[in-house]
């Protein structure tokens, strides 16, 4: 996908991105700040997408909050449903047994874990998860795909995203795990060059 373009949006804030929960693979809904986000991000994507929008696709995780942020953003661009496509390439990082809890319930089952992932971050795996070096494996998969059209709108997770970019760009591992993506902010990744644009509902920045 080198010489597409590829607008990279994380889903709205959900009840527990709100609540501290970390959610993996498993889901909450988005919350009213979530649905304001994605509304802003997809009028921002509607004032800058082609007229008519030639050539767009939109692809998202096939987890729900991915799906609730792409229902909303598509409706807002006008984008008929036949140039919207599910893939759990897309998914965000594993967190097996983890999924569902905050860290401090983490630290109580799984006492000291938490303190060695950080210590090697890159290649602990969660027990019945991922690491990121999986990760970068399914990112890599979706990359290498032959896109649909010349612009693909993606709508995935934090730690997808960071990855994708993390390839996109060249970085290193310890160079990818510094990389955020903040839900009011959205990425043009292009000829090898990665671009942030934000929108006006938040702190006007995205690191």
């Amino acid at each position: 996908m080198s010489s597409e373009i590829i607008y990279l949006v994380r889903h709205g804030q959900t009840e527990w991105n709100r609540d501290g929960i970390l959610q993996g693979q498993l889901d909450s809904p988005l919350t009213d700040k979530g649905r304001k986000q994605s509304q802003a991000i997809g009028q921002y994507l509607a004032r800058i997408l082609p007229g008519g929008l030639a050539g767009v696709h939109m692809e998202c995780s096939h987890l729900g909050r991915a799906r609730a942020t792409t229902d909303i953003i598509s409706d807002i661009i006008g984008l008929d449903r036949r140039h919207l496509s599910v893939s759990e390439l897309l998914a965000e990082f594993h967190l097996g047994e983890w999924q569902g809890f905050d860290k401090g319930q983490i630290e109580t089952r799984w006492p000291g874990l938490l303190a060695e992932r950080e210590r090697d971050k890159w290649h602990f795996q969660i027990p019945g998860g991922e690491n990121y070096s999986l990760l970068i494996q399914r990112a890599r998969a979706w990359l290498d795909q032959k896109p649909k059209a010349p612009v693909t709108i993606v709508v995935t997770h934090q730690q997808f995203s960071n990855a994708l970019r993390g390839l996109y760009g060249k970085l290193t591992p310890a160079e990818t795990l510094q990389l955020v993506h903040k839900q009011h902010c959205f990425f043009r990744l292009h000829n090898g060059k990665i671009e942030c644009s934000y929108t006006e509902t938040e702190a006007s920045h995205c690191d």
